[in-house]
């Protein structure tokens, strides 16, 4: 769901990407894939996929939706969402994978491992974390229920880069700590804090000539 959304089905080692007939059912399922425990009502969906809408617009459009999503989730076969005393679900007998939520985890482990002073711990998983973010949540998708979250886990990718730059800066990791710094410098151009972290570690390296470069950028 980070960057351009998509939705493989994994079976041993054959991978295959999910093409969808209606974007709609792709919403569905994306909705469905951020919810807690992965379940929401119908309401719920509704306001999802079709906000505003008429009675007559949603009664024509909510099951077709529904069932083009299920099909496409089992190669034709239905199944994929339940539908069950009055919440519909990612079917649980499958096993799902969802990119933001492993973001997520590896980062707050990640943080854990920080504060505990495991530093080597807390550097893999964050870059564990790091390598989940391939952009903003559902690029190119409009909706009042992803802009709240597109921006709420953009402010935690750039919280993931400082701690990542500065823990490699502290031990030392100088490759990984700048790669993280001018990702972040990428987002916020105008963070100072983080254009001074990048001219200490060129200091350290006696590249006194990227120093200035970077002096001049921030300036």
């Amino acid at each position: 769901l980070f960057g351009a959304p998509s939705v493989s089905l994994v079976k041993g080692d054959h991978e295959r990407e999910i093409h969808w007939r209606l974007h709609r059912s792709l919403l569905a399922v994306a909705r469905l894939a951020l919810a807690a425990d992965q379940r929401l009502s119908r309401e719920e969906l509704i306001e999802t996929l079709w906000p505003g809408a008429s009675a007559d617009h949603v009664k024509r459009n909510f099951h077709p939706t529904l069932s083009g999503a299920r099909k496409a989730l089992q190669g034709g076969r239905g199944g994929g969402i339940v539908y069950r005393q009055g919440t519909y679900s990612l079917d649980s007998a499958a096993e799902w994978q969802v990119d933001v939520h492993e973001f997520e985890a590896r980062l707050a482990a990640g943080q854990e491992a920080e504060a505990q002073g495991r530093e080597s711990q807390a550097l893999d998983t964050l870059q564990q974390a790091w390598g989940r973010y391939r952009g903003p949540l559902l690029a190119g998708q409009d909706g009042h229920w992803i802009e709240p979250r597109r921006e709420w886990l953009h402010r935690r990718y750039l919280s993931l880069l400082e701690l990542l730059g500065e823990l490699a800066s502290k031990v030392r990791r100088n490759t990984l700590a700048l790669d993280a710094f001018r990702s972040l410098l990428l987002e916020e151009p105008f963070e100072e804090r983080i254009h001074l972290a990048v001219m200490e570690i060129y200091g350290r390296r006696g590249r006194r000539d990227l120093v200035r470069r970077q002096f001049v950028r921030l300036q």
